[in-house]
């Protein structure tokens, strides 16, 4: 993505404290909520169903990947 090749010309220790991470996704248990929203197969997911895995997964996302990242003096 565009961020990806801006954040390439970044400094070497700028580079270095990123941590790019994507949503719906980023960490195992995000992931597998990813393949349950994006699956055709789900089409006839009801809207606050899906609405809830949304933010089910951003949750799971904040407490295993971002919030500990941000403590540790990462760039998200």
């Amino acid at each position: 993505t565009v961020i990806n090749e801006l954040i390439k010309q970044l400094p070497k220790e700028i580079q270095e404290k990123t941590i790019i991470t994507r949503e719906p996704g980023g960490s195992k248990i995000s992931e597998n909520i990813r393949t349950i929203i994006l699956d055709p197969a789900n089409k006839e997911m009801d809207d606050r169903t899906e609405a809830l895995l949304y933010a089910a997964q951003r949750s799971q996302h904040v407490s295993e990947v971002i919030r500990p990242a941000l403590e540790a003096g990462k760039i998200v």
